[in-house]
């Protein structure tokens, strides 16, 4: 099912990507207000993470969105919880690998200001979800497979664990939002 699943999400990538790139805009410094995170849920260590990166965006008056991929390991802990807050795992998924579409609208349905993929494993499922969410940035880490889909990528040879990851695009936000 996996090879299948990919296939099928790429024949999507090219037959959607100029429709994609018409609903690109140019970001202004100070509108960066909506912010789209995906990434899957390993572990417990992770989820600090990431849930101290959501505490600190939404202090700065930034609304949140996220997906969460919850793999088949990671079922036992605690799971990051917020209104804006979106799980799926491989269950539910449908025939082709593809999250269907009354489990993806509320996420891709947003017109977010950036997206920022946090998978350091190149999760295929994260990367359909980039490339079809409307966003006027997205981010995510380097892959030659998957850079149609970014405008900003992160080289994965600087980034050794998920808080590297995080700290670098906290860094990459910084520059943006600098008058």
């Amino acid at each position: 099912m996996g090879r299948i699943s990919r296939n099928i999400i790429k024949l999507i990538f090219r037959f959607k990507k100029k429709e994609i790139e018409k609903a690109k805009k140019l970001i202004r410094n100070k509108n960066l207000d909506k912010i789209g995170l995906l990434y899957i849920s390993e572990n417990s260590s992770q989820d600090t993470f990431i849930k101290s990166f959501i505490e600190k965006l939404s202090i700065e008056n930034k609304e949140i969105f996220s997906v969460e991929f919850i793999t088949q390991q990671d079922r036992m802990h605690e799971k990051i919880s917020s209104k804006n807050n979106f799980k799926f795992e491989g269950k539910d998924l449908n025939f082709f690998g593809l999250l269907p579409k009354e489990k993806s609208a509320n996420f891709l349905e947003n017109n977010f200001d950036i997206i920022i993929n946090l998978s350091l494993n190149n999760n295929i499922y994260l990367h359909y979800l980039s490339f079809m969410s409307i966003a006027k940035l997205k981010i995510g880490l380097y892959n030659d497979e998957f850079s149609h889909i970014y405008d900003f990528m992160i080289d994965p040879k600087d980034i050794a664990n998920l808080n590297e990851l995080i700290s670098s695009i906290e860094n990459y936000l910084g520059m943006l939002t600098e008058k």
